[in-house]
Protein backbone atom coordinates (compact mmCIF):
# COMPACT_ATOMS: atom_id res chain seq x y z
CA UNK A 1 0.00 0.00 0.00
CA UNK A 2 0.89 3.67 0.21
CA UNK A 3 2.12 5.36 2.88
CA UNK A 4 -0.26 8.13 4.40
CA UNK A 5 1.83 8.88 7.85
CA UNK A 6 5.00 8.10 9.47
CA UNK A 7 4.57 8.76 13.59
CA UNK A 8 8.07 8.20 14.26
CA UNK A 9 11.59 9.16 14.13
CA UNK A 10 14.90 7.19 14.38
CA UNK A 11 15.58 7.58 18.08
CA UNK A 12 12.33 8.14 19.48
CA UNK A 13 10.90 6.41 22.38
CA UNK A 14 7.62 4.44 21.35
CA UNK A 15 5.24 2.30 23.65
CA UNK A 16 3.41 -0.57 22.72
CA UNK A 17 0.42 -0.01 20.56
CA UNK A 18 1.38 3.36 19.71
CA UNK A 19 1.60 4.12 15.81
CA UNK A 20 4.65 3.86 13.89
CA UNK A 21 3.03 3.76 9.85
CA UNK A 22 -0.27 4.56 8.63
CA UNK A 23 -0.85 3.45 5.03
CA UNK A 24 -3.74 4.95 2.92
CA UNK A 25 -7.22 3.37 3.29
CA UNK A 26 -8.77 5.53 0.58
CA UNK A 27 -9.96 2.51 -1.88
CA UNK A 28 -11.04 0.52 0.94
CA UNK A 29 -13.18 3.68 2.51
CA UNK A 30 -14.42 3.85 -1.10
CA UNK A 31 -15.54 0.26 -1.24
CA UNK A 32 -16.63 0.41 2.35
CA UNK A 33 -18.97 3.12 1.44
CA UNK A 34 -20.63 0.99 -1.80
CA UNK A 35 -20.96 -2.06 0.51
CA UNK A 36 -23.07 0.24 3.12
CA UNK A 37 -25.03 1.59 0.35
CA UNK A 38 -25.57 -2.04 -1.19
CA UNK A 39 -26.89 -3.10 2.73
CA UNK A 40 -28.98 0.02 2.85
CA UNK A 41 -30.90 -0.82 -0.66
CA UNK A 42 -31.14 -4.36 -0.22
CA UNK A 43 -32.78 -4.07 3.51
CA UNK A 44 -35.19 -1.07 1.97
CA UNK A 45 -35.62 -2.85 -0.92
CA UNK A 46 -37.00 -6.28 1.03
CA UNK A 47 -39.64 -4.43 2.78
CA UNK A 48 -41.32 -3.03 -0.52
CA UNK A 49 -40.60 -6.51 -2.23
CA UNK A 50 -42.51 -8.17 0.61
CA UNK A 51 -45.23 -6.14 0.49
CA UNK A 52 -45.60 -6.40 -3.02
CA UNK A 53 -45.35 -10.19 -3.20
CA UNK A 54 -47.57 -10.21 0.03
CA UNK A 55 -50.54 -8.36 -2.05
CA UNK A 56 -50.30 -10.37 -5.56
CA UNK A 57 -50.73 -13.44 -3.05
CA UNK A 58 -53.69 -11.75 -1.78
CA UNK A 59 -54.82 -10.69 -5.21
CA UNK A 60 -54.47 -14.97 -5.99
CA UNK A 61 -56.39 -15.49 -3.16
CA UNK A 62 -59.14 -13.51 -4.00
CA UNK A 63 -59.49 -14.88 -7.66
CA UNK A 64 -59.31 -18.21 -5.90
CA UNK A 65 -61.83 -17.46 -3.90
CA UNK A 66 -64.25 -15.77 -7.16
CA UNK A 67 -63.26 -19.19 -8.95
CA UNK A 68 -64.78 -21.35 -6.15
CA UNK A 69 -68.12 -19.38 -5.83
CA UNK A 70 -68.78 -19.34 -9.41
CA UNK A 71 -71.49 -21.16 -10.94
CA UNK A 72 -70.70 -23.15 -12.99
CA UNK A 73 -67.50 -24.35 -10.93
CA UNK A 74 -64.44 -25.02 -12.98
CA UNK A 75 -62.56 -27.38 -11.14
CA UNK A 76 -59.38 -27.31 -13.86
CA UNK A 77 -59.36 -23.24 -13.43
CA UNK A 78 -59.49 -23.54 -9.33
CA UNK A 79 -56.62 -25.96 -9.73
CA UNK A 80 -54.71 -23.63 -11.54
CA UNK A 81 -55.18 -21.39 -8.95
CA UNK A 82 -54.32 -23.21 -5.85
CA UNK A 83 -50.70 -23.90 -8.07
CA UNK A 84 -50.10 -20.00 -8.49
CA UNK A 85 -50.70 -19.38 -4.96
CA UNK A 86 -48.13 -22.43 -4.12
CA UNK A 87 -45.32 -21.20 -6.86
CA UNK A 88 -46.05 -17.65 -5.54
CA UNK A 89 -45.45 -18.65 -1.91
CA UNK A 90 -42.22 -20.61 -2.92
CA UNK A 91 -41.51 -17.83 -4.69
CA UNK A 92 -41.29 -15.75 -1.52
CA UNK A 93 -39.71 -18.24 0.32
CA UNK A 94 -36.70 -18.16 -2.23
CA UNK A 95 -36.82 -14.61 -2.26
CA UNK A 96 -36.00 -14.21 1.34
CA UNK A 97 -33.54 -17.08 1.50
CA UNK A 98 -31.73 -15.43 -1.26
CA UNK A 99 -31.95 -12.01 -0.16
CA UNK A 100 -30.43 -13.13 3.60
CA UNK A 101 -27.46 -15.19 1.43
CA UNK A 102 -26.94 -12.00 0.18
CA UNK A 103 -27.04 -9.70 3.39
CA UNK A 104 -25.11 -12.40 4.74
CA UNK A 105 -22.31 -11.78 2.12
CA UNK A 106 -22.58 -8.26 1.89
CA UNK A 107 -21.82 -7.86 5.99
CA UNK A 108 -19.23 -10.18 5.51
CA UNK A 109 -17.49 -8.13 3.08
CA UNK A 110 -17.97 -5.12 5.64
CA UNK A 111 -16.29 -6.43 8.38
CA UNK A 112 -13.39 -7.65 6.07
CA UNK A 113 -13.04 -4.03 5.33
CA UNK A 114 -13.36 -2.80 8.73
CA UNK A 115 -10.52 -5.48 10.03
CA UNK A 116 -8.24 -4.15 6.97
CA UNK A 117 -9.24 -0.63 7.44
CA UNK A 118 -7.87 -0.78 11.30
CA UNK A 119 -5.10 -3.17 9.96
CA UNK A 120 -3.83 -0.37 7.99
CA UNK A 121 -2.51 1.37 11.50
CA UNK A 122 1.59 -0.22 11.76
CA UNK A 123 1.56 -0.26 15.92
CA UNK A 124 4.79 -0.70 17.98
CA UNK A 125 4.71 -4.62 19.13
CA UNK A 126 6.26 -3.76 22.28
CA UNK A 127 8.04 -0.62 24.42
CA UNK A 128 11.23 0.15 22.78
CA UNK A 129 13.19 2.53 20.57
CA UNK A 130 12.92 3.37 16.69
CA UNK A 131 16.76 2.71 16.04
CA UNK A 132 16.54 2.34 12.14
CA UNK A 133 13.48 3.40 9.51
CA UNK A 134 13.50 2.38 5.81
CA UNK A 135 15.43 5.03 3.63
CA UNK A 136 13.00 8.01 2.02
CA UNK A 137 10.10 6.31 3.82
CA UNK A 138 7.40 9.02 4.11
CA UNK A 139 3.86 10.14 2.74
CA UNK A 140 2.77 8.73 -0.58
CA UNK A 141 5.78 6.20 -0.97
CA UNK A 142 4.54 3.03 -2.18
CA UNK A 143 5.83 -0.30 0.38
CA UNK A 144 4.83 -4.04 0.02
CA UNK A 145 3.72 -6.34 2.27
CA UNK A 146 7.03 -8.05 4.44
CA UNK A 147 9.39 -5.70 3.89
CA UNK A 148 10.88 -3.95 6.86
CA UNK A 149 9.70 -0.19 7.47
CA UNK A 150 11.20 0.34 11.04
CA UNK A 151 13.27 -1.53 13.16
CA UNK A 152 12.67 -1.27 17.08
CA UNK A 153 14.91 -2.28 19.88
CA UNK A 154 13.76 -2.79 23.27
CA UNK A 155 16.40 -0.56 25.35
CA UNK A 156 15.06 -2.37 28.78
CA UNK A 157 16.90 -5.83 27.55
CA UNK A 158 19.75 -4.55 26.02
CA UNK A 159 23.22 -4.72 28.14
CA UNK A 160 26.88 -4.40 27.57
CA UNK A 161 29.96 -5.73 29.61
CA UNK A 162 33.14 -5.36 28.72
CA UNK A 163 36.58 -5.06 30.06
CA UNK A 164 37.52 -2.05 32.35
CA UNK A 165 38.68 0.93 30.36
CA UNK A 166 41.34 3.44 31.82
CA UNK A 167 39.87 7.24 32.02
CA UNK A 168 43.25 8.04 29.78
CA UNK A 169 42.53 5.50 27.16
CA UNK A 170 38.81 7.19 27.23
CA UNK A 171 40.49 10.71 26.95
CA UNK A 172 42.43 9.55 23.56
CA UNK A 173 39.82 7.01 21.59
CA UNK A 174 38.12 9.70 19.07
CA UNK A 175 36.20 6.61 18.92
CA UNK A 176 34.96 3.15 21.16
CA UNK A 177 34.13 0.00 18.97
CA UNK A 178 32.08 -3.06 20.61
CA UNK A 179 32.21 -6.35 19.18
CA UNK A 180 29.08 -7.94 20.27
CA UNK A 181 28.94 -11.80 19.60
Amino acid sequence: GRVSNVHVIPGQQVKAGDPLITLDTKAEEEHLKAVEKEIEKLETNAYYEDEIALIDLSVLEVELRALQNAQPRDEKAIALKQLDIEQKQLDMDLAVQLRKLTLSKLLNEQAQLLEEIAGNVLTAPFDGRVFHMQTNLKAGVWVTAYTPLVYLADDSRLSVESAYVSAMAMERAHALYARIG
